[in-house]
């Protein structure tokens, strides 16, 4: 069978790995908060919020090698909120400089012929070119592996070299403190599973094109 791709719309990364997600993971830490009376949605909004924040700081530090606060508070960030995520920012400040590390590119919107994607940090580390995806989270799952990988296969579509891969991890809060410099490995099998959803994704697009909104079925 023969899947048609040749279509304007190109799905990013994420929209293609969201079939690895896992809906049963999620329900049960819903319910874990829950029970220690945090509301979802609050808990989600905040860490979500700390999260832009360090991201957008660690981006300035990349582009002109310090933190905006100035733009920063026009933004309408708090004094306080931006003192509190600089304390996690520096780990990663202080991490840079404690390697050979040269920025190379970042924020990249790439497309390939069939999927599209933002690359966080195009660098060379330690001798090495590296992708680098950013990670603000508790923890590090596998899917965010085949995130960085499937970035590490659009660079190279677009005629960039990639010899290593990393995530590192930010944590938002002093729950989720430090920072973590994760080496990915088992690239081949992380470029497989990402080809596996990205043809799952396109044959769910045929599918769902095959069977009218009516008949009440979507894949």
């Amino acid at each position: 069978m023969t899947v048609n791709t040749a279509r304007k719309y190109k799905p990013g990364i994420t929209t293609v790995l969201k079939c690895l997600q896992n809906a049963q993971a999620l329900k049960i830490w819903a319910n874990k908060l829950g029970l220690e009376g945090i509301k979802v949605t609050e808990f989600v909004s905040r860490e979500a919020e700390a999260g832009k924040l360090i991201h957008k700081m660690v981006e300035h530090y990349l582009k002109i090698g310090k933190v905006d606060y100035a733009e920063l508070r026009a933004r309408g960030y708090k004094q306080k909120q931006i003192d509190y995520c600089y304390e996690r920012v520096k780990r990663f400040i202080d991490w840079s400089k404690e390697n050979d590390f040269q920025v190379i590119e970042t924020e990249m919107n790439l497309e390939s012929d069939r999927y599209s994607g933002r690359i966080d940090l195009y660098c060379e580390l330690n001798g090495k070119k590296t992708i680098i995806d950013i990670k603000t989270s508790k923890e590090v799952y596998s899917d965010a592996h085949t995130q960085v990988v499937a970035g590490g296969m659009l660079l190279q579509d677009n005629n960039f070299l990639v010899e290593d891969y990393k995530v590192i991890r930010i944590g938002r809060s002093k729950e989720e403190d430090g920072l973590d410099v994760i080496q990915v490995e088992n690239i081949e099998l992380h470029q497989y599973r990402f080809t596996a959803c990205l043809n799952l994704y396109y044959a769910n697009e045929e599918l769902n094109n095959c069977f009218p909104a009516i008949s009440g079925w979507r894949a």
